[in-house]
C-alpha cells in the first residue's frame, strides 16, 4: 500500500449508490480514519495492516451471527397463562353510586371514582396482586336497561366469589342477616379444603358469594 493511495471498501453484497454518498458506512468510516492516521504518520504500516485486519474481523461478526440458524424459543404460553389474581370484574348496574356504597360498606372496598366524571367507579380490595397494575378491583358502571327485551335478566354475571379473612360461619351469617340479606350456605365440592361460603343478592340481583377458610372450632369445620 503506498502513501496517498485512497481506499474504497464495500461489502461484496453492497452496491455503490445504495445509500446516500454523504452517509458513511461504519466500516468505511473506520478504514478512512485508519488511513488518515497512517498518512499523517500517527501509525506505522504494520499498525495499519493489523488494525485493518482487526476491524474487518469485528465487522464480519454480525453477518456471521445472522447466518447462524436460530433455536426456536419455547412458547411460555403453550400450556395456558398463569393467573395471579382477579384483575377486575365489570358490572352493568342501574345505579353505580348505590352499588359502590353497598360493596364499600359490606365488603370494605376502597372506592376510586373515574377522573373523567363518568357514571362508573372502581372498587379496590386487598393488596395489589403481583404483576397486576393497580391491583384487583371491580368496576360498577351505569347501563341503560330500557333496551333490554322484556323477560330477559339485566344481570349478566352468574356469580362472583370474594374470599374474606378470619372466617367465622356463625358471625358471618349473623352479620348478613343483620343487613337484611338472605344468606344461602354453600360448602363447595367434596374433597376441598375446609371452606365455606354464603350466597346473597346484591342491589342489582347479582349473586354475590362470600367465602373463607374454615378453622378448627367452626361449626362447619371438617378434618
Amino acid at each position: 500500500m503506498r502513501r496517498g493511495t485512497a481506499i474504497s471498501w464495500l461489502p461484496p453484497t453492497a452496491s455503490p449508490g445504495s445509500r446516500p454518498r454523504n452517509q458513511e458506512r461504519p466500516m468505511e468510516s473506520t478504514v478512512a480514519s485508519l488511513v488518515a492516521d497512517y498518512e499523517s504518520g500517527k501509525i506505522s504500516r504494520r499498525q495499519l495492516v493489523h488494525s485493518l485486519a482487526v476491524a474487518a474481523a469485528a465487522f464480519a461478526l454480525p453477518s456471521r451471527a445472522a447466518a447462524q440458524p436460530t433455536t426456536p424459543v419455547e412458547n411460555p404460553y403453550a400450556n395456558g397463562f398463569q393467573t395471579v389474581g382477579i384483575d377486575h370484574i365489570s358490572y352493568s348496574v342501574k345505579d353505580y353510586s348505590q352499588t359502590s356504597e353497598f360493596y364499600a360498606d359490606l365488603m370494605g372496598f376502597r372506592l376510586e371514582p373515574y377522573a373523567d366524571g363518568s357514571t362508573q367507579v372502581r372498587m379496590h380490595w386487598g393488596p395489589p396482586a403481583p404483576g397486576l397494575a393497580g391491583g384487583s378491583h371491580t368496576i360498577a358502571r351505569n347501563a341503560d336497561f330500557s333496551k333490554t327485551p322484556a323477560g330477559q335478566p339485566t344481570a349478566s354475571v352468574g356469580h362472583i366469589s370474594y374470599q374474606i379473612a378470619s372466617w367465622d360461619t356463625d358471625k358471618v351469617e349473623a352479620e348478613l342477616k343483620r343487613r337484611g340479606l338472605e344468606p344461602r350456605i354453600d360448602t363447595g365440592t367434596a374433597g376441598r379444603r375446609p371452606w365455606a361460603s354464603f350466597h346473597v343478592k346484591d342491589p342489582n340481583g347479582y349473586d354475590l358469594q362470600i367465602s373463607g377458610d374454615v378453622k378448627p372450632g367452626d361449626r362447619l369445620y371438617k378434618k
